[in-house]
């Protein structure tokens, strides 16, 4: 039986048991890897345990996105380390997972604590924009009906400047919003009301 790295020791018992009888529970590696963001933040574990989680389920969505929140300069990563993960998971083949666009949430967290004009200045860019919409194309073409990230890519549509392509994508979703790990419902449904707004009073000028 594999031994327990120290962090996990201090973690929730109850993940460590889960691990310890089944090595292949992709669900309580990835678990572990908020403890150990949580804890020390050693990196070295957080590699090990992100491996295991991604080997018991290389479409673990969840794993993926814990550690892109490790990687986000508010914790124990850099610009450069968030951007190269996010990258490395648009490059992964895990379309239809939801792990190919999470190279958008690695670009609005590379920002979101900036400056209004500077964040406006980067998503707005073509190759920041080049690449969102490239992973959503191909989510979109291989899972056609996916509400939860055709809301996602509405509120990226909004943030890059492509307010039209934003509504279209709001329209689809109708009334089913959703909060994401970056976004939460209130900005969801805000981000959603001031594209219809503008769209309104577009038409209110034709």
């Amino acid at each position: 039986m594999a031994a327990i790295p120290r962090t996990l020791a201090r973690g929730p018992p109850l993940l460590g048991k889960a691990w310890e009888l089944d090595p292949e529970n992709g669900s309580a590696a990835s678990s572990l890897l908020t403890v150990i963001k949580g804890l020390d933040g050693d990196y070295d574990e957080m590699k090990l345990w992100f491996a295991r989680a991604m080997k018991a389920d290389p479409r673990n969505v969840q794993a993926c996105k814990n550690m892109l929140d490790y990687l986000d300069p508010k914790w124990h990563g850099s610009h450069e380390e968030l951007l190269a993960f996010g990258r490395a998971c648009k490059a992964s083949g895990n379309t239809g997972t939801g792990i190919t666009t999470l190279v958008a949430d690695a670009h609005v967290r590379a920002v979101m604590r900036f400056a209004q004009e500077i964040q406006n200045e980067y998503l707005r860019s073509n190759e920041v924009w080049n690449e969102i919409k490239e992973a959503f194309d191909e989510h979109f073409a291989r899972v056609h009906d996916d509400p939860r990230e055709h809301c996602r890519f509405a509120v990226f549509c909004y943030l890059c400047g492509r307010p039209s392509l934003a509504k279209e994508h709001f329209d689809i979703v109708g009334d089913r919003l959703y909060a994401t790990q970056i976004f939460s419902l209130d900005y969801v449904t805000r981000i959603r009301d001031a594209v219809r707004r503008a769209d309104e009073r577009r038409n209110q000028k034709k």
